[in-house]
C-alpha cells in the first residue's frame, strides 16, 4: 500500500474557500452599509456610491470604507454631538448650495459602519462556534 497525500490540495481548496468567504462577508457588509446610509437632500447617492470594500487574504481581514470626505462626519457626528467631545461647542452658520443660510449645533452620529461591523463580527463568531469540532 502506497500513501499519498493531499495536503496541498487541501491547502489550496483551503485558502480558496477562505477567499470566498472573506469576499462574500465584504459583498454582505457593504450591502448592509448602503442599505443603512442615507441619501443626500439633493437625492444623490455619492456616499451610497463611494461605499467599498478590500479584503486580505493574508491578515484574513476585510476592511469597508467609504472615500466620500464627509463619511467621518456620518459616522461620528459632529458639533455639540460628536462622540468624545470633539465637535464645536458652540452653533454655526453655513450657506448651501442654493444660497440659503443655515444655522445648526451639529449632527448626530449615524454609526452606520460600526453597526454592520458588530452584526458581522456577531455571525463570524457563530460560524465559528459551528464549525468547531469537539
Amino acid at each position: 500500500m502506497r500513501y499519498v497525500s493531499h495536503t496541498a490540495e487541501f491547502r489550496r481548496k483551503y485558502r480558496e474557500a477562505q477567499e470566498r468567504t472573506l469576499e462574500a462577508i465584504g459583498q454582505t457588509s457593504t450591502s448592509w452599509i448602503i442599505a443603512a446610509a442615507p441619501v443626500g437632500e439633493d437625492g444623490g447617492g455619492h456616499y451610497k456610491s463611494s461605499i467599498q470594500y478590500e479584503v486580505n487574504l493574508e491578515e484574513q481581514k476585510v476592511t469597508a470604507y467609504t472615500d466620500a470626505h464627509y463619511g467621518p462626519y456620518l459616522e461620528f457626528g459632529t458639533g455639540i454631538y460628536a462622540e468624545n467631545g470633539q465637535g464645536r461647542k458652540d452653533p454655526w452658520s453655513y450657506k448651501d448650495e442654493s444660497g440659503k443660510w443655515h444655522t445648526t449645533q451639529g449632527m448626530r452620529p449615524r454609526r452606520i459602519f460600526r453597526v454592520v461591523e458588530e452584526r458581522v463580527n456577531d455571525l463570524v463568531r457563530l460560524a465559528q462556534e459551528m464549525m468547531r469540532i469537539d
